[in-house]
């Protein structure tokens, strides 16, 4: 495939995501999005870069927009769009009064983090069976006892995903260790996470914008 035709394939691409994924691309005046194929091929000439579906996999697709802002300025944003954009999850596990969190090594930080358990959206799949899904995995753990306790948008500068939290009664935990790095598993007091948050031993937004969701819905 040349690279005419390449271009092609990819902004024909980024309009069949347009179709299949409206709520992703819905008219709004702050920033309008250009998909005028014409139009979109003309600024990857004369600024020399890529626009349309740029990259996708399993779980997500990154894309890059052209986009006109409210001054006429007219530029090239990028961020991504879940394959399956309802159904992503973040679960906060309770065991006998603490929580659950996994010390587990992520890729995009290079580096180890506290967390609760998350999963990207899968498939045909409602989001509390995702939730149940993720801690049977990740903890080897059944729910007792499920809750649905709100939504987060954890990074709005790259991806719209709404991730839906769920707190979980579970009667036990296991260690999985080596998978997905997971390393080990902490059980903290609510005054020991608040702490730890103070700390600054917990910076992953899921988990504080889930733990922050859940004193929410228990105050």
């Amino acid at each position: 495939m040349d690279k005419a035709d390449s271009r092609q394939s990819r902004i024909d691409s980024y309009l069949e995501i347009i179709k299949k994924y409206p709520s992703q691309f819905k008219e709004n005046r702050y920033l309008k999005i250009i998909t005028d194929p014409l139009k979109m091929m003309a600024f990857e000439n004369a600024n020399n870069c890529i626009l349309g579906l740029v990259y996708q996999s399993e779980y997500h697709m990154m894309v890059a927009d052209l986009v006109e802002d409210l001054n006429g300025n007219v530029f090239r944003y990028e961020r991504l769009i879940a394959v399956s954009p309802d159904n992503a999850v973040v679960i906060v596990p309770i065991i006998n009064n603490k929580f659950v969190l996994l010390h587990q090594f992520r890729h995009a930080i290079r580096d180890m983090e506290y967390s609760f358990p998350r999963g990207f959206g899968e498939l045909k799949m409602k989001p509390e069976d995702n939730a149940r899904k993720e801690l049977k995995e990740e903890l080897g753990a059944d729910a007792t006892r499920i809750e649905f306790v709100g939504q987060i948008v954890a990074n709005s500068g790259i991806c719209g995903d709404h991730v839906n939290v769920y707190a979980a009664e579970i009667n036990h935990a296991v260690l999985e260790k080596g998978y997905e790095g997971i390393k080990e598993i902490e059980y903290l007091t609510e005054a020991d996470l608040k702490q730890w948050i103070k700390d600054k031993k917990i910076l992953d937004a899921f988990t504080l914008s889930a733990f922050m969701l859940y004193l929410e819905t228990k105050s």
